[in-house]
C-alpha cells in the first residue's frame, strides 16, 4: 500500500510480470464488497463499509430490511451479486409507474422500508469517486493468481487520526472522505483476507504510510 501514484513500489517492482498495479479509486478494478469478498462474508462486510458511507442508522428498519436481504441465501435467491443489482432489485419493487399495482402487501411494505436506502444508494453513485463500488462491469483482481498487488491510495481522501476519533469532526466529514474510508477499507481487508488464505505459499505484506 503506498500513497504515490508513480511510488517506489511500482517503481522497485517494475520488472515482475504477474502482477496488478490498482488506483484504489480508479477505474481499473471494481472494489464492491459483494463482489470481491467471499460469498458467506460479502453481505456482513458491505454493512460494515457502506452503511456509515451512506450516513444511514444502523439501528434504522431500512438497515434491519437491508441486513435480511444481504444474507448469503438471500442473495442466491435474489439474484443480488453486486450493489449495481441490489439497487436493481430495490428500485424493481418499487410502486409501477402509470401502471396497476399489483404488488403484495408484504413487497408494498418492502419497498417502503427500503425506499431510503434506494435513494441514498442513487445519490452516492452519481459520484466519480465511487465507480470501483457501483460500476459492476469493473473487473475483480484475481488475488490468488497475482504474486504481487500495488495498491495507490493518492486518489483517496483520507482523514487524519484526529478526525476519525473526534465525533463532531467524523460527522463534518466531506463524502469523498466518508467513500475514501469504505474504499481503503474494503481493499485492505481484502487483501489481508486473501494474503492469509493461503498458509503454503511464502509473502510479503508491506502496509507503508497507511496511518489513515
Amino acid at each position: 500500500v503506498e500513497p504515490d501514484e508513480y511510488g517506489e513500489w511500482a517503481t522497485a517492482l517494475a520488472d515482475v510480470p504477474n502482477k496488478a498495479v490498482i488506483d484504489m479509486a480508479g477505474g481499473d478494478f471494481g472494489c464492491d464488497a459483494l463482489r470481491i469478498f467471499p460469498e458467506r462474508v460479502a453481505g456482513s462486510y458491505w454493512l460494515d463499509y457502506m452503511i456509515p458511507m451512506l450516513g444511514l442508522d444502523v439501528r434504522s428498519v431500512a438497515v434491519g430490511r437491508l441486513r435480511t436481504l444481504l444474507t448469503p441465501a438471500a442473495r442466491r435467491r435474489l439474484g443480488i451479486s453486486s450493489t449495481a443489482a441490489l439497487m436493481r432489485y430495490i428500485r424493481d419493487i418499487q410502486a409501477p409507474v402509470g401502471e396497476a399495482d399489483t404488488r403484495s402487501p408484504q413487497v408494498v411494505q418492502l419497498a417502503d422500508d427500503l425506499r431510503p436506502v434506494l435513494l441514498a444508494l442513487e445519490s452516492w453513485a452519481t459520484y466519480e469517486f465511487t465507480r470501483a463500488i457501483f460500476d459492476d462491469t469493473l473487473p475483480i483482481p484475481d488475488l490468488a493468481a497475482l504474486d504481487v498487488t500495488i495498491w495507490q491510495t493518492g486518489s483517496l481522501d483520507l482523514p487524519d487520526a484526529e478526525e476519525m476519533a473526534n465525533p463532531h469532526m467524523y460527522a463534518a466529514l466531506s463524502d469523498r472522505q466518508r467513500a475514501s474510508i469504505a474504499i481503503y477499507g474494503m481493499l485492505v481487508r481484502l487483501a489481508r483476507v486473501s494474503f492469509f488464505n493461503n498458509t503454503r505459499r511464502f509473502g510479503l505484506i508491506v502496509l507503508e504510510e497507511a496511518g489513515p
